[in-house]
């Protein structure tokens, strides 16, 4: 049985009855409804969250580390030191492989030398504040509206802020898809498992409003979502110390937002004060900040966007500035921009503390501000696109009485060697209700990604839709399936339907071949900052990214040359994972392969 370190969560849901309303505005009721995660979310996190280790300096915080040195009196950081790319900062591993290998989870220290203060919702990849309304979806506000937007629009280098809809992510999406048709709350997580294999649809596709059970019932809404995907996810924990302070803090340099979860009923607020002996925490001064937490009712996700290490919180109230009150962390909340600083908030550092570490601080009835201490993130896919679609529309009053996988076999075979079954959706789920969340039966169409699917190229195979009805009496009825291949748009289409299943499955199939289509493109591959080292010493990680959409991960190839014979040896390298680690050191040569994880493929 997984342990669940939130089993003694308490939070607040807000019900709400059925059916579609009038928009919301930032005057609606504050919604909250963040509760811990289910036992099938913990069972995902468990295999794809990374518990970061090493977090390495991007281009973005290369730049800000830079300009706090030079504004500091120091030199700047040499261009030719390691700088990884966006979404490939944090190396680590998921709880599975500590688990598998045996290691302990330890934390490794993040980087010293950064800069008293970012704000990353100043960037143009940072989405405007709106309101979840009296929706309990902050979960998915903060997972989805909030980090995925922001971490999607700075791998593609959008301008979420300022532009459409079109590049910013509606959290209703989600959120309708895990709640089970009821305003009952969710986890950031559940979100980003249904955006890492069916994408995130639009806010311009997919408006946000306060109907919690409709589903996109259009083909274009889901295909549209399956251009941008999830790529990892992971955690910092121990935000309460140094070390997880340090690590959270490089991440915020290097431009990421992260989720969390709070007792948002119990936050206990101050004013900004000021501290006479800078200058630097006066455009803030007046404002107000929670200083500690003091009960735990209100479960709600919240954004933590930036920090400011000069802000002073004077939290023992005794007008001086004592060790431990200076420092918070910038907070974007999901209740509008007249919610307290035009939507966003600041939290003391100590805040996130167990005790406090400012004497005389509060302690009655004190719990962290944080939920277990940890922090969430989620990178984005800089480009995607799948190998093979399926498009099927099938019409039902309740769709928690439909099961939907794909397939894979044979020409020759009628039953699937191979299946996939996918996360969230058509899993006998959403609640006993037609797909717009009535009790109306009516068509839905829906477009899912076949590239799980071990397809090879070249060869025709037999794709499967196996499709399940679980109950008697109200019948599925399966009245299109078309495979469509991406690279050139070829088609084809089941016929003989539609067929009607009542508390019975059968499987449909067409015979299809993936091919690259007549305008495969060549892969790409980022370039490699120089590296120096010592004889006998082995060089920092080498880390790059080949890209290639249209070719399957063991069709490719990497082969280096060396250009000093006398100093290394030519080397082979390959791709035994996506985005490998290459080390090279003097000879005898070592080309060590450690695995760079990708956890979506």
């Amino acid at each position: 049985m997984l342990k669940n370190p939130y089993k003694n969560s308490l939070c607040l849901i807000l019900f709400l009855a059925g059916g579609a309303l009038p928009a919301l505005s930032d005057d609606a009721a504050l919604g909250q409804g963040l509760v811990p995660p289910s036992p099938e979310a913990l069972a995902w996190e468990r295999t794809h969250m990374i518990r970061a280790g090493k977090i390495k300096l991007n281009r973005i915080g290369l730049e800000r580390v830079n300009a706090s040195r030079v504004s500091n009196g120091l030199s700047s950081l040499s261009d030719s030191q390691e700088v990884a790319p966006i979404g490939l900062e944090v190396e680590g591993s998921t709880d599975e492989e500590l688990e598998r290998l045996g290691a302990p989870v330890s934390l490794a220290e993040g980087l010293a030398d950064l800069p008293s203060a970012v704000d990353n919702s100043a960037l143009k990849y940072f989405p405007p504040i709106r309101s979840q309304g009296s929706i309990g979806s902050c979960a998915q506000w903060t997972a989805m509206y909030y980090c995925f937007t922001h971490m999607n629009a700075l791998v593609r280098d959008l301008d979420a802020k300022n532009g459409t809809d079109a590049v910013r992510f509606s959290p209703k999406f989600t959120y309708n898809l895990v709640n089970g048709g009821v305003d009952s709350g969710s986890w950031p997580t559940e979100g980003w498992a249904i955006a890492a294999q069916h994408g995130a649809a639009s806010w311009q596709d997919w408006p946000n409003d306060s109907n919690y059970r409709a589903w996109p019932k259009t083909a274009a809404v889901w295909r549209n979502a399956l251009n941008v995907r999830v790529q990892t996810t992971g955690s910092i924990s121990q935000c309460d110390t140094p070390t997880g302070m340090a690590q959270l803090k490089t991440l915020l340099v290097n431009g990421y937002v992260l989720s969390y979860a709070t007792y948002i009923s119990n936050w206990q607020y101050k004013t900004i004060s000021d501290d006479p002996s800078t200058t630097e925490d006066d455009a803030h001064v007046g404002k107000t900040a929670c200083y500690w937490v003091n009960g735990t009712t209100g479960g709600h996700g919240m954004t933590v966007v930036g920090y400011n290490d000069h802000i002073w919180v004077d939290i023992n109230g005794n007008g001086s500035v004592d060790s431990g009150e200076k420092g918070a962390f910038r907070i974007a909340n999901s209740w509008g921009s007249g919610w307290k600083d035009g939507g966003f908030t600041w939290i003391a550092y100590d805040a996130l503390k167990r005790t406090s570490g400012v004497s005389g601080g509060p302690s009655a009835n004190r719990t962290p501000a944080w939920w277990v201490g940890q922090a969430m993130w989620v990178t984005a896919k800089p480009i995607f696109n799948p190998k093979a679609l399926a498009e099927i529309t099938l019409n039902h009053v309740k769709r928690n009485q439909i099961g939907v996988s794909f397939g894979l076999s044979g020409t020759t075979e009628t039953v699937p060697s191979t299946q996939w079954f996918p996360t969230g959706v058509l899993r006998y789920s959403g609640g006993a209700y037609s797909f717009s969340g009535n009790a109306t039966p009516e068509d839905g169409t829906f477009v899912f990604d076949l590239s799980d699917l071990p397809a090879p190229y070249g060869i025709q195979k037999r794709w499967y839709l196996r499709v399940q009805d679980n109950a008697a009496g109200d019948p599925s009825f399966v009245k299109a399936f078309k495979w469509t291949n991406f690279s050139d748009s070829g088609q084809v289409v089941k016929s003989a339907l539609p067929v009607d299943l009542d508390n019975a499955f059968q499987f449909f199939y067409v015979d299809a071949t993936l091919t690259t289509g007549a305008n495969n493109t060549p892969p790409t591959i980022s370039s490699v900052s120089p590296v120096s080292t010592d004889e006998d010493t082995a060089t920092a990680p080498l880390t790059f990214s080949v890209g290639d959409g249209e070719t399957p991960v063991s069709s490719i190839a990497v082969a280096g040359t060396s250009n000093n014979l006398s100093l290394y040896q030519t080397p082979t390298l390959c791709f035994p994972d996506p985005e490998p680690t290459v080390r090279l050191s003097s000879p005898p040569l070592q080309t060590r392969l450690a695995r760079r994880r990708s956890l979506f493929k």
